[in-house]
């Protein structure tokens, strides 16, 4: 519970203001009104979602118990393993500075991604648009 606890307080923290960090103002202030709107709305409705459908996977009957405290957890757990492979998947391509806990965790993933689909590996990456742009010109 102290791990949950220590990470909830600092990542919700700086989550909202890394994402709005992303806009340029005032040309795109829209856009970061819509991002807040979308991102209250995403965590309000992924609350209601838990908080209804937890409780319901620890009724069912699993193992031979009356309670399945596996399904209750299971489930929330096996969403954050895809979730963390997802963003995982979308940063494999990008060419950026990651700290060395991340670039191990995407070498990791990446061996694993091309091990499982039969791949050696390719050598094409995504660039980011501001790097594409200063390579350019320098």
């Amino acid at each position: 519970m102290l791990l949950i606890a220590v990470g909830a307080g600092g990542v919700k923290a700086c989550v909202v203001t890394f994402g709005a960090d992303q806009f340029i103002l005032p040309q795109q202030e829209r856009h970061m009104e819509r991002y807040f709107n979308l991102f209250h709305l995403s965590l309000s409705v992924g609350i209601l979602v838990s908080t209804a459908v937890v409780p319901y996977f620890r009724q069912v009957t699993c193992f031979g118990d009356t309670e399945c405290y596996s399904a209750a957890f299971g489930l929330p757990a096996a969403l954050m393993v895809i979730s963390l492979g997802t963003y995982l998947r979308g940063q494999i391509g990008m060419e950026t500075d990651h700290g060395p806990v991340t670039s191990e965790l995407l070498t990791i993933f990446q061996s694993s991604s091309c091990w499982a689909r039969g791949a050696t590996g390719s050598s094409s990456r995504r660039r980011i648009p501001s790097e594409a742009s200063s390579n350019a010109s320098g």
